[in-house]
């Protein structure tokens, strides 16, 4: 069977990059395209060819349909980095362009030979992951009694905070008369602005630790018999929805709601196709188009709502990965680790802002408390330069597919189960974060404590004589 389907893989790529080269270049003939663009498209193209090979060769490893975490960062870094590229390149000519275009290719590359390297380390197999996905899961009364305390950690710190900031800013956007400013500094104070460490705490409730109990429920609910695993459920899903959405930030509803139909597929254990794919980003969206609505008064043109969301998406994480590469070394030296968590306390005891000098150099008029995140090759420049570039991006891919090992070596649970969903998700926020910030204690490196603490839990079942006579037999 492979040895037929590997050379169609192949013939299927080499038709594309065929059409994609005669395209490029009819295009140049025919119109009157610029330089600049018909330039950085043949690298862009270059770049995803190469990738195409890889996919070609490893296919189990960047299947998206069984949720690896490689093929989910592939696809999306080349549909809101890498294609848009070209685009960015041609809108703002400048002597950093080059270094912007060629940097950007190269740690992506560079990137998957960190996950090829780790496959070669730690080798799994298409039959590997299909089997960890049909395992059935087990529920001990251990892990059942953990999700609940979980629930009540996350109330807790929820009433403190709601006790700390008082109104919060989406009350003020369904109830009107805010101009879009103070909707805007109300945003800011709710959480960026919280003076103190306590703001990193709820930071960790909204994005890791409500979502993990939520999903962590919502697998109890289906597989257990009794109301009061839903009644459960659908608490800490409200508790979760309303505090994701309380800032009006736009990310965190549409985060829970992927992460919570990708949950729902792995625990029916069925794959993740297009359609299923497109459905669940339509339904994400909602609540972004919700707050653009409500933070104009609901007095916009929906074309205009379309027309940001595409642009945020598609548009500025290419288009800040640019002004990163165009700011250092230019106007401030290499940082050499001062963006780097925890390890910057012993470089320096005041940290260089780095997201917030970027959106001020990108936009001089915006809010003094701005910050523009950047995917992770703006950071790895800003550190160390082509040193970072390179030697980071490995590293990037080794941590990438480290962890699809982690998950698939550990025994197939309900804690494994959702740190599947979140990863799986969060694979996106590469596109706009470093890659220390993405493995912070208070963010991955949370979910994948909780994991191990509670994996012993999910799988402690006691085995019966039969089964024990059994295990000594083989």
């Amino acid at each position: 069977m492979d040895t037929i389907r590997i050379p169609l893989r192949f013939f299927c790529l080499f038709v594309f990059a065929v059409i994609g080269g005669v395209g490029l270049i009819a295009t140049k003939l025919l119109t009157n395209i610029s330089s600049d663009l018909l330039e950085s498209s043949l690298v862009v193209w270059l770049t995803l060819l190469i990738t195409g090979v890889v996919v070609c060769l490893y296919p189990h490893l960047f299947n998206i349909s069984t949720f690896r975490i490689p093929g989910i960062f592939i696809s999306a870094y080349s549909l809101m980095v890498l294609l848009p590229l070209p685009f960015v390149y041609a809108a703002h000519p400048s002597p950093t362009q080059n270094t912007f275009l060629f940097a950007t290719n190269i740690s992506f590359i560079l990137t998957l030979v960190g996950i090829i390297l780790t496959h070669y380390w730690f080798p799994s197999s298409a039959k590997d992951v299909h089997n960890w996905i049909s395992k059935p899961i087990r529920l001990p009364r251990q892990l059942q009694m953990s999700s609940i305390v979980l629930l009540v950690i996350c109330f807790i710190i929820l009433l403190l905070y709601l006790k700390q900031v008082g109104r919060l800013p989406i009350i003020d956007a369904i109830l009107g008369g805010q101009t879009t400013l103070e909707l805007t500094l109300a945003r800011e104070n709710a959480l960026k602005l919280i003076p103190g460490r306590i703001r990193y705490v709820y930071g960790a409730l909204r994005d890791v630790l409500f979502p993990y109990t939520t999903l962590l429920l919502l697998l109890l609910a289906m597989r257990l018999r009794g109301w009061w695993w839903k009644i459960f459920f659908v608490v800490s899903l409200l508790g979760s929805i309303f505090y994701a959405g309380s800032t009006l930030e736009k990310s965190p509803v549409a985060a829970l709601t992927i992460m919570l139909a990708y949950a729902w597929l792995l625990i029916r254990g069925r794959t993740l196709s297009l359609s299923k794919l497109l459905f669940i980003i339509l339904i994400a969206l909602a609540f972004p188009v919700f707050v653009i609505f409500a933070v104009y008064q609901f007095n916009i043109e929906g074309l205009l709502v379309v027309n940001a969301i595409v642009n945020r998406i598609f548009y500025v994480p290419a288009q800040v990965i640019f002004y990163y590469f165009d700011y250092f070394p230019k106007h401030q030296g290499f940082l050499l680790g001062h963006t780097l968590p925890y390890i910057n306390k012993f470089i320096t005891d005041i940290p260089f802002p780095v997201a917030n000098t970027i959106c001020l150099y990108m936009n001089p008029d915006a809010m003094s408390s701005c910050t523009s995140n950047v995917a992770y090759p703006g950071y790895l420049w800003a550190d160390f330069g082509w040193s970072g570039i390179v030697i980071g991006s490995i590293i990037c891919g080794i941590s990438l597919q480290g962890l699809q090992v982690l998950i698939l070596r550990l025994p197939k649970s309900a804690p494994t189960v959702v740190l599947q969903s979140m990863l799986s998700y969060q694979m996106i926020l590469l596109t706009s974060t470093s890659f220390t910030d993405f493995l912070a204690p208070l963010g991955t490196g949370l979910e994948i404590v909780l994991t191990v603490l509670l994996v012993p839990l999910a799988v402690r079942v006691k085995m019966n004589l039969a089964e024990f006579k059994e295990k000594r037999l083989s």
